[in-house]
């Protein structure tokens, strides 16, 4: 289940920051990029903003203490998700990774280029090839992540090329654009879900 937090945002330090939701303060890790997008925002923006959250239980000393992690849309939490599932990448660890943007990490990861992946903190060279090892073939979907910040909608679950356009609306695309997308990609693969639908997608681009 998705789960979010709005309220009225306070910036603590460079990786942490107060969401106030009913007189709560709720204290939140996000990741650089993350952080990038909310220091853009005016400060009446601020007063309202909500966050898409990955909860997790830190052991520290013997304590387990619950942990929030926030991100600007659910695609973001989707790819944290997927890039936690590498062997020994806990959430903090990952938390100081993604200092970069989302597509540019998971372009990295697609195209094998372990020489970008080692510039994000904490990444050493052979850590960025287990990296590509374990999630080569799987980050095309947020590879085609549009700068921009994008609008969290429901996937329909009619067919996989409906889906696969939703999922392309929620990476920021036009839907003109996204249903021609489809299109060239169905010509080309006989795509059976729309997660490969959408690696097709992006295995086209590459090659443009």
């Amino acid at each position: 289940m998705i789960s979010y937090i709005r309220g009225s945002l306070t910036i603590n330090s460079e990786s942490l920051v107060t969401l106030w939701s009913n007189g709560i303060g709720y204290e939140v890790m996000v990741p650089a990029t993350v952080m990038k997008a909310l220091l853009k925002k005016t400060d009446d923006e601020r007063g309202d903003v909500t966050l898409v959250i990955f909860h997790y239980i830190e052991n520290n000393q013997s304590r387990m203490v619950p942990r929030l992690i926030g991100f600007t849309n659910e695609v973001e939490r989707e790819f944290f998700e997927l890039f936690i599932t590498v062997a020994d990448m806990g959430p903090k660890s990952a938390v100081r990774a993604l200092s970069a943007s989302f597509h540019s990490i998971a372009g990295a990861i697609e195209s094998g280029n372990f020489k970008q992946l080692v510039t994000l903190p904490g990444i050493g060279e052979k850590k960025a090839k287990q990296i590509i090892a374990t999630l080569q073939g799987k980050a095309g979907k947020f590879a085609l992540l549009q700068d921009e910040e994008i609008a969290s909608q429901p996937l329909a679950k009619e067919d996989i090329q409906t889906d696969a356009i939703e999922v392309l609306l929620q990476l920021g695309y036009r839907r003109s654009e996204a249903q021609d997308m489809v299109k060239r990609a169905m010509e080309s693969c006989s795509a059976k879900t729309s997660e490969e639908l959408i690696q097709a997608i992006y295995e086209q681009k590459l090659l443009k």
